[in-house]
């Protein structure tokens, strides 16, 4: 009997070391660097809003071209059964928006979102495009707001800025304003580094 438990105890000392020198042979990860803002250049939107029946073009390089406009539509829809109050971006032919064709959506980010060509998944790069933002529907004696920017307040709409060949990544912060039915700005930037990574609102 004192045979046996001699070598239960010593078959656990074995365990115990085994297990120790295991758990030690780990080891730890490094922790991972500190995201790196590129220089940026920023452009004060403060005060700049868009109503309905009104627009608001916006020259990110300072070129005197429209990069980006956001403007309003009326549309008819269902045999004239609906009636909608469009608010629109439309990208000039010098910005691509990250956008998701199957329903027309463009991503609404947090601050601190990453911005890069790899961050999207699912949604894709385009110029030349227009995508409504929000609308307010009329349907008979209804009438409510849909799309997926509104009531987003201080998010940011991401783009690329194509000069010279070189893509510069940015965003634009606004607030789809649905009770006072405008879009409100606030700031828009881009990296002053071609073909890298940025955070939203920094």
């Amino acid at each position: 009997m004192k045979t046996n438990t001699l070598k239960t105890y010593v078959l656990l000392l074995g365990l115990l070391a085994f297990a120790s020198c295991k758990k030690n042979s780990t080891e730890p990860k490094p922790d991972e660097p500190a995201f790196v803002d590129p220089e940026m250049t920023y452009i004060d939107l403060t005060g700049k809003s868009v109503a309905w029946g009104e627009s608001l073009a916006v020259d990110l390089d300072g070129n005197k071209k429209t990069d980006l406009l956001f403007y309003t539509e009326l549309h008819s829809i269902d045999l004239n059964t609906k009636v909608v109050r469009k608010y629109f971006v439309n990208a000039g032919t010098a910005v691509t928006l990250a956008a998701l064709i199957s329903n027309e959506t463009t991503p609404d980010l947090e601050k601190g979102a990453i911005i890069s060509r790899d961050k999207f998944p699912g949604y894709e790069w385009h110029p030349v495009l227009n995508f409504s933002l929000m609308q307010y529907v009329t349907a008979g004696s209804q009438t409510y707001w849909e799309g997926s920017w509104k009531d987003r307040d201080h998010r940011y709409l991401p783009l690329e800025l194509n000069i010279s060949g070189n893509t510069y990544p940015g965003w634009i912060e606004l607030f789809a304003d649905t009770k006072n039915e405008k879009l409100v700005f606030y700031r828009a930037a881009f990296s002053k580094t071609p073909q890298t990574r940025i955070r939203a609102g920094y």
